[in-house]
């Protein structure tokens, strides 16, 4: 709860994030050096504040450690499209999509 705290605090924002807001913090999270956990924490409790009911993420198969971090925060994955990502070596694989139900 304390770390939760700490994240909302250490954001700067006072009112509600605007969209830009949200979309640059996701990009900090998913391409930040430890997946951050702290930044996702807060656009959970953004996502939540803001009244929305079910927050959905999505990510590339084979990433592991975003998968764990969403998963350990209470998204579950609800979807796969097969061969949708091609990460730039030629392979192609899964989309996966994740949802955290705040309703």
């Amino acid at each position: 709860r304390r770390q939760r705290q700490m994240c909302i605090r250490d954001s700067g924002w006072t009112d509600p994030p605007a969209r830009e807001e949200l979309e640059d913090l996701l990009r900090g999270i998913v391409d930040g050096p430890a997946h951050d956990a702290c930044g996702l924490r807060l656009l959970l409790d953004q996502a939540q504040t803001a009244g929305i009911e079910h927050l959905t993420l999505d990510l590339r198969e084979g990433n592991e450690r975003a998968q764990h971090l969403y998963a350990s925060e209470g998204l579950r994955e609800y979807g796969r499209l097969a061969d949708f990502v091609a990460p730039g070596d030629g392979t192609r694989c899964a989309k996966i999509f994740m949802v955290r139900s705040f309703a």
